[in-house]
C-alpha cells in the first residue's frame, strides 16, 4: 500500500507540473494512436490498454511509471499506452481517470522482451462542487416598538405574536454535502417607518437557539453559515428569521417587506469572493 500510495503521489505531481513533455494537466485525448513496443538487446518495453468495467476501453487516463526517473503518458483513443527503452527491473505502474479508482501493479521488464500491464478501473461518483439559489418573500411588523435589547443582540417588540404573524422566518431547503449557506435580505419601507437596519439570522439544527449565522445591517444584508446541519432521509430544513434591528427609534409604527436571496454551496470549502445572488 505504501508503494501504490508513493507512486501515485509521483504521477499526481508530475501531472500538476507537467513534466512528461505534453499537456498532461488537460483531458484531451490525443489522436496519435500509442506507439508500438520496441526492443533491443539491452532494453526492454511496457505496453498495455485501460478499460472500465464493461471492457470499454478508457482514453484520456493518465499512466505513471516509477523507478529512479519517472514517466508519465497517456492513454490513447483506445486505451493503449506504451513505455519503451526500459532498462530491465522491477517497475510500479499507476493509473487514474477522474470518474474511476486509481489503480497500480508491479511489472517486471525483461531485456529484449514486452511485458504487458493491463488495468480495468472501477466506476466511482464524481462529486462536483456547486450551488443552488432561490429567493421567498417576508414581512415583519410591529404596532409600535421600543428598542430594549435582549440577549445583546436584537430588539423587543410588544407583539411578538403580530411579528410572527408577519412571518419574519422562511424555511430553505438543502441536503447532504451541504457545507455553506448565504442569506442575502434586502428591504424598502412600506409602512410609516423604513428601519435602517435588520436582524438576519439562522435557526440551529433544533431551532431553538441560533447558528453561528447572524448579523445585522442596513439592505443589502448578507449573513453567512457553514453550521453543520442535521439531515434526515438526506434533507434540512434551515430556517432564517428576520427582527427588527436595535437602532429603529421608539414608539413607531412598522411594518416592512423584505426578501431573502438564499444559496447552498455543495462541496465546497468556502463561498467564492465576490460571489451574490442579489440580482443586478
Amino acid at each position: 500500500m505504501r508503494g501504490v500510495l508513493g507512486v501515485g503521489l509521483v504521477l499526481l505531481s508530475l501531472v500538476v507540473a507537467g513534466c512528461s513533455g505534453g499537456s498532461l494537466g488537460s483531458t484531451a485525448v490525443s489522436s496519435d494512436p500509442a506507439p508500438p513496443p520496441t526492443v533491443t538487446a539491452e532494453k526492454g518495453s511496457i505496453s498495455g490498454s485501460v478499460t472500465d468495467e464493461e471492457l470499454q476501453p478508457i482514453a484520456g487516463a493518465d499512466v505513471g511509471l516509477s523507478k529512479g526517473a519517472d514517466r508519465v503518458t497517456k492513454t490513447d483513443a483506445s486505451g493503449k499506452f506504451t513505455f519503451n527503452e526500459l532498462d530491465p527491473g522491477a517497475y510500479a505502474v499507476f493509473v487514474q481517470k477522474l470518474g474511476f479508482e486509481s489503480a497500480s501493479k508491479g511489472v517486471t521488464v525483461v531485456a529484449g522482451e514486452v511485458a504487458d500491464a493491463t488495468f480495468s478501473l472501477v466506476g466511482v461518483e464524481v462529486i462536483e462542487p456547486r450551488h443552488e439559489s432561490v429567493s421567498k418573500n417576508g414581512r415583519i411588523g410591529c404596532s409600535y416598538y421600543t428598542p430594549v435589547p435582549l440577549s445583546g443582540f436584537w430588539s423587543y417588540c410588544p407583539s411578538q405574536v403580530m411579528v410572527w404573524e408577519h412571518e419574519p422566518c422562511l424555511d430553505f431547503t438543502v441536503t447532504e454535502g451541504n457545507t455553506w449557506r448565504l442569506a442575502e435580505m434586502v428591504w424598502t419601507g412600506t409602512g410609516a417607518t423604513a428601519p435602517e437596519n435588520l436582524w438576519l439570522g439562522e435557526y440551529n439544527n433544533e431551532r431553538t437557539n441560533w447558528a453561528p449565522g447572524y448579523g445585522q445591517g442596513p439592505s443589502p444584508l448578507a449573513i453567512k453559515s457553514d453550521f453543520e446541519r442535521k439531515f434526515k432521509d438526506g434533507v434540512s430544513t434551515p430556517r432564517w428569521c428576520a427582527f427588527i434591528g436595535s437602532d429603529t427609534g421608539a414608539n413607531l409604527a412598522i411594518d416592512q417587506a423584505f426578501t431573502i436571496y438564499f444559496t447552498a454551496f455543495y462541496h465546497m470549502e468556502g463561498i467564492p469572493e465576490g460571489f451574490s445572488a442579489l440580482p443586478k
